[in-house]
């Protein structure tokens, strides 16, 4: 993995190196990224905060100068070149070209066999399926509990998950497994949009029906009670805006508020 992170870290370094020397960031971005979402749009990502960017992203945006390309920079999603082409507030507009480490034919065939004798070891009860996510998986979001996979659809049940929820080869594989069986290793894509390789257990599973009480009662009643504290949620900051001296500024005045009041 090593020399496929430093191959795509020359590739970055080049394509730095012609925007330096005046070639379009944006046009680069369009032939080049590999963020499916951006690179249509020359790599533009419209104005965020901090908080909804990956921490080392958000880092180098904030500290460059409009027009200004950024040095390498690693996230979670892979490693990028950024350029900031505006800022407003506490918010800033940000076009990146992203690139992702290729898994090498060895580093792929490695992690197959070492997901068979993980499968192995479950399947002949010398570990259980939590205990070797918790030991082997590259997941962060899921090694903590066991390897669980859980629902961020907050109008589904937290452990349980619609099969559109899935990747399109989890799901293609899950609809064809047992009641505790174990999967083969197979390759699917991340919620980052990377590509890795996985096996996956069959926990238990609840057949498509009609919602009704006796079946459905405990999801019925949080569903209930979110719509409740949502309502009573958006009571009260209607009321804080009646009650409160809001000064927007003028780079937001024209902006369309979900809440009104915010101008009065």
């Amino acid at each position: 993995m090593e020399a496929s992170k430093a191959e795509v870290r020359q590739r970055l370094l080049d394509l730095r190196s012609r925007i330096i020397n005046g070639e379009s960031f944006s046009t680069l971005a369009i032939l080049y990224s590999e963020d499916p979402g951006s690179a249509p749009r020359g790599g533009e990502l419209g104005f965020n905060t901090r908080g909804e960017l990956a921490k080392p992203y958000a880092e180098a945006a904030w500290s460059l100068k409009q027009g200004v390309v950024s040095k390498i920079v690693e996230t979670e999603f892979g490693f990028h070149i950024i350029q900031l082409v505006d800022r407003k507030g506490d918010m800033v507009n940000s076009r990146h070209i992203l690139m992702k480490p290729k898994l090498t034919p060895e580093q792929t065939e490695w992690a197959i066999l070492k997901l068979d004798s993980i499968a192995a070891l479950v399947r002949n009860d010398s570990l259980t399926f939590a205990r070797a996510a918790m030991r082997y998986s590259s997941d962060r979001t899921t090694r903590a509990n066991g390897g669980k996979m859980v629902s961020q659809n907050p109008s589904e049940r937290v452990n349980w998950l619609t099969l559109d929820e899935l990747s399109r080869e989890v799901n293609l594989v899950v609809r064809n497994m047992k009641l505790g069986e174990i999967s083969e290793p197979f390759r699917t894509t991340d919620a980052k949009g990377n590509n890795i390789y996985c096996i996956v257990r069959l926990d238990e599973e609840i057949p498509a029906h009609n919602v009704n009480m006796d079946d459905d009662y405990n999801f019925l009643a949080e569903a209930a009670l979110r719509e409740k504290q949502a309502r009573m949620y958006e009571d009260w900051i209607r009321e804080k805006i009646k009650r409160t001296y809001i000064r927007v500024s003028d780079d937001f005045k024209g902006c369309t508020f979900h809440y009104s009041g915010w101008l009065e």
